[in-house]
């Protein structure tokens, strides 16, 4: 198995936002004609989004690279426009936890839907945060 960082710029939308925003204000930077505070601003901006981001990237690798994989089921699924959440249950050691993850909407996520079965990376040291395997790989 392989992260595939693609899928998860194309699916978590954490990542795709932050990463959407700096393009998105480099546009704006161009048409506002380069104006100082404009640009100071938005500069610092997409700094900020790079670097959460990156954060998040990191976490998913730390939870990829523990390789701690349990079956799953999704209980509910939530789109609006273009994003969207969803909802999972899972068993890991005896206790059942739910969780979630923020999505784009698109073909791999929409296609994911209340009951089917799936696998999921969870965090050891704290089980709520899981990542559904499908959408990084």
């Amino acid at each position: 198995m392989k992260l595939s960082l693609w899928r998860v710029i194309t699916t978590d939308y954490t990542i795709y936002a932050c990463l959407v925003f700096p393009v998105i204000s480099l546009i704006v930077i161009i048409v506002s004609l380069g104006n100082p505070l404009l640009i100071g601003i938005l500069t610092i901006l997409s700094a900020a989004a790079v670097i959460i981001a990156g954060i998040r990237f990191v976490r998913i690798l730390t939870i990829f690279n523990e390789n701690q994989m349990v079956d799953a089921a999704i209980t509910r699924v939530f789109f609006f426009r273009g994003r969207g959440t969803l909802f999972f249950e899972f068993t890991y050691r005896g206790e059942k936890y739910s969780s979630k993850q923020q999505v784009i909407r698109s073909k791999t996520t929409t296609k994911l839907q209340p009951g089917n079965s799936i696998k999921v990376l969870i965090d050891w040291n704290n089980p709520e945060n899981a990542l559904i395997v499908e959408l990084i790989t």
